[in-house]
């Protein structure tokens, strides 16, 4: 399970998580179709994403999945990706 996060932009979570899902089974890393790794990263793919745009103001009712990606250029090993689960890191 992961934690609830409090935002209206969740339209296209079901969407986003499925594709991600379908990704990591074809993709790994590991072995191609662990499915219980591959709900996870999806799960945390998609947790991003929320998290992302959970501040978003876009028209009314409920807004979009954030499908955009923090600045990996800071490290070639990507460790300056912000943990999705603390907080907001600007």
């Amino acid at each position: 399970r992961h934690p609830a996060l409090a935002t209206t932009n969740d339209h296209g979570t079901g969407c986003t998580f499925s594709a991600a899902l379908a990704a990591g089974l074809a993709h790994g890393p590991g072995d191609p179709g662990d499915l219980e790794a591959a709900v996870a990263r999806a799960g945390a793919h998609t947790l991003a994403a929320l998290h992302r745009g959970r501040h978003w103001q876009l028209g009314r009712g409920r807004g979009p999945v954030a499908h955009t990606f923090p600045d990996h250029r800071a490290t070639p090993d990507h460790s300056a990706t912000p943990d999705p689960t603390q907080g907001d890191p600007r």
